[in-house]
């Protein structure tokens, strides 16, 4: 019970900080300078662009101008779709980053199977060369034993 209550609580406190923010959005918007306003715009963009995810970049850019062009509306279109298409921008650039990330970390544990499979191409290598120096030498053991044993004959016959 105490949960929900805790939860409810939490709720109302989200409801109100949003509520403020959007009475707080229009006045603070339009007392940015523009090249602020574009700044913050295009900061999407630009994480995108530095991730270098191709489609995030492009995806950022179109909620990016969404935004503006919804901006630009202002009080037609109210402020909470502007709001939205940036958070869309922002989570668009914040996955491009964490594909980026994604493709490095299989590009290292390809590197590392890799590195792998050359080590294990040695090994075998060397147990084969191994295993025919083993197999060469018991075939002149064989041979060797084989003289002996013709010597050892030929020996006994003389006497």
């Amino acid at each position: 019970m105490k949960w929900i209550d805790v939860t409810k609580e939490a709720g109302l406190h989200f409801l109100e900080w949003t509520t403020s923010l959007a009475q707080v959005l229009p006045r603070t918007l339009s007392s940015l300078p523009i090249p602020v306003l574009l700044g913050i715009l295009a900061a999407p963009v630009v994480l995108a662009g530095l991730s270098r995810s191709g489609v995030g970049t492009i995806g950022a850019g179109i909620l990016t101008l969404l935004t503006f062009v919804l901006l630009a509306q202002g009080e037609a279109s109210g402020y909470g779709l502007p709001l939205l298409a940036y958070s869309g921008a922002l989570l668009v650039a914040m996955n491009g980053f964490e594909a980026a990330n994604r493709r490095r970390n299989l590009d290292a544990q390809n590197q590392e199977i890799e590195r792998l499979r050359n080590e294990t191409r040695t090994f075998l290598d060397a147990l084969d060369r191994r295993a025919q120096i083993v197999d060469m030498m018991a075939a002149n053991g064989a041979e060797m034993k084989v003289a002996g044993e013709g010597n050892s004959e030929g020996a006994e016959q003389v006497n």
